[in-house]
């Protein structure tokens, strides 16, 4: 309910989530937001090598 209500006036629309729907889907659902979890402790910087396991 909070993505979809203005902070400011508490109205309630169909946004963000109807833009975010046309650009973030994969097989067919749409995907707000995402959990990772690292298998070791380290530090992760712009470049460095990704491997999705699942």
């Amino acid at each position: 309910m909070v993505t979809t209500t203005d902070q400011l006036t508490a109205e309630r629309g169909k946004e963000p989530l109807r833009t975010l729907g046309r650009h973030r889907k994969s097989d067919g659902r749409l995907i707000f937001g995402q959990n990772l979890v690292p298998e070791h402790p380290g530090t992760v910087r712009v470049g460095d090598a990704v491997k999705i396991l699942d």
